[in-house]
């Protein structure tokens, strides 16, 4: 018999016997040792412990700042007080002219201011009416004198007939008495000139020696007194026709 025939039968006897033996774990080859493995054992699943979970750090309130309250006490601001000049007083002055003064403020519509006195002393001004000499000064009567048309009104209204454009009105008897300085100008008529004009002589020495348009001082002496400060500063005869 040769190899490939011993072969073969080697090859026939092997089949059978896997054959029969199919899935008996104790066929083994001749001289193996049989080993039996060991049960492989699965480790039971690792338990991973859950993560300790570190407490969230405890976050502390800031300390709260109050900030302190600076209380500026209010600045009071006085308001500056604006003083105010008081305006000079107005000076009177004589104004030289055979027709009276115009009316001033106050006067009702007579010449210069009027004879509504509203005051004792007599306040400044220039007012019209008749004197009398004293030893240092004048008796002062004072009156209303109107020029113009006015003076026909105002004569209407007393039932005086006016003529020559002027009316004089003395109905109340309104005296002061006045000192008077020795050098206080006094504007006397002159009848010497022509046209009339004005003397000035120092109230010592008035009447005027050559003689006046008027007998001044007298009951009839109509003039203008300019009063300043309460003082006679200056004397102006009034012509009438």
């Amino acid at each position: 018999m040769n190899n490939r025939v011993l072969w073969l039968l080697a090859a026939s006897v092997a089949l059978a016997g896997a054959a029969s033996g199919c899935g008996d774990d104790s066929f083994q080859p001749a001289g193996s040792t049989t080993t039996t493995a060991a049960p492989t054992t699965t480790a039971a699943p690792t338990t991973t412990a859950a993560p300790t979970t570190t407490a969230a750090p405890t976050t502390t309130a800031a300390p709260t700042t109050t900030a302190a309250t600076t209380t500026t006490a209010a600045t009071t601001t006085t308001a500056a007080t604006t003083t105010t000049a008081a305006p000079p007083p107005e000076v009177f002055e004589p104004i030289l002219t055979l027709a009276p003064p115009p009316s001033l403020p106050g006067s009702a519509g007579a010449s210069g201011s009027g004879c509504l006195a509203g005051s004792d002393p007599l306040a400044d001004g220039a007012w019209f009416g008749y004197v009398d000499r004293t030893a240092n000064g004048i008796v002062f009567d004072l009156a209303c004198f109107y020029f113009g048309p006015i003076a026909y009104t105002e004569g209407d209204k007393d039932g005086v007939e006016v003529a020559n454009d002027y009316y004089v009105r003395n109905f109340v008897d309104l005296t002061w008495s006045f000192d008077v300085d020795g050098t206080a100008p006094v504007y006397s008529i002159d009848p010497t000139t022509n046209p009339l004009s004005f003397l000035e002589i120092p109230f010592a020495d008035w009447p005027a020696t050559s003689g006046g348009y008027i007998v001044c001082p007298s009951d009839w002496c109509g003039v203008w007194i300019y009063l300043n400060g309460g003082e006679v500063t200056a004397i102006v005869e009034q012509y009438v026709p």
